[in-house]
């Protein structure tokens, strides 16, 4: 699998798409863009199209990609219709990033957007998230490209898949050097599991602590030189377990807030490395010129 460039890196993989006067790079565009032909029929609206124009560096793994979509589908154009892999919205096209001064990652002809409708830009729940569509972007990230669908807020792009990371390094490549970030994100889930079943140990010792109050107290009532002595045991006992796991939470809570902690000055300092694997450089889609990341 090939590992893609970090999207402020494309310049040196990809070329630069465009001349100094803000143009295209005609001789650019010539000799990195060829066109892929998907093995199921893809429609840019309701015509049918012919391939999809991208870089030659990421050609043949887009092709793998649709491959794989195509092998999951059972080969049935209407499973591949319904999922939303046959909805073209646009290739290359050579535009900046919306709001912004850079490329788009369509401009290096290594993004592609699918079936738009369902996974509008902003869109937090995006279609090709819920299976089976989700069988797309499991191709696509078979392949190492990064699905818009994963960014958070406002920046999710449901629609937009890139053959660029956002970030320099993975979060299993973060956790497999050690990163501080992924260890203390880590911690906190295994602190959090800790109190979800501290709570259900919780209901389960008060259950018992009351079955043992309440067989305390029917002794008690049978025993009279000993009531007021069981009585008080069965409420100290009450008492005891309630402590104990009172005590057992606020240690867990204290780790969370420790490792929260330790996340956020990670955090910080990856940034400053450039290694931050929250940064995410925004590609938004708009209105361009789709027909020349198509071939009718």
């Amino acid at each position: 699998m090939t590992q893609w460039p970090t999207q402020r890196d494309c310049d040196d993989f990809y070329g630069r798409p465009i001349r100094a006067d803000g143009s295209i790079n005609q001789a650019w565009a010539a000799q990195n863009l060829v066109v892929v032909k998907p093995p199921f029929t893809v429609y840019y609206g309701t015509t049918p199209v012919k391939g999809i124009r991208v870089h030659r560096k990421c050609a043949e793994s887009l092709s793998r990609v649709l491959d794989r979509i195509w092998a999951s589908a059972g080969r049935q154009q209407s499973v591949v219709d319904a999922w939303g892999a046959s909805k073209f919205a646009g290739s290359w096209v050579v535009r900046n990033k919306r709001g912004g001064g850079t490329l788009s990652m369509h401009a290096y002809g290594c993004a592609i957007d699918l079936d738009p409708a369902r996974n509008a830009f902003h869109s937090t729940r995006p279609n090709f998230g819920k299976m089976p569509a989700f069988k797309v972007v499991e191709a696509f990230e078979a392949e190492g490209w990064t699905w818009g669908g994963r960014w958070s807020g406002r920046s999710c792009d449901g629609m937009h898949f890139q053959a660029a990371r956002t970030s320099a390094v993975t979060a299993q490549q973060l956790r497999a050097a050690g990163s501080r970030t992924i260890a203390s994100t880590d911690s906190i889930r295994g602190s959090a599991a800790g109190i979800a079943l501290s709570g259900g140990s919780a209901v389960g010792l008060l259950s018992q602590a009351n079955d043992i109050g309440g067989q305390a107290v029917s002794l008690a009532t049978n025993v009279a030189d000993g009531r007021e002595t069981l009585s008080g045991l069965a409420a100290n006992w009450q008492l005891f377990v309630i402590t104990a796991l009172v005590c057992v939470v606020a240690y867990l809570l204290w780790r969370v807030w420790r490792s929260a902690r330790a996340a956020e000055t990670a955090r910080i300092d990856d940034a400053s490395t450039g290694i931050n694997a929250d940064q995410v450089l925004m590609d938004f889609p708009q209105k361009g010129n789709v027909v020349d990341g198509v071939e009718f």
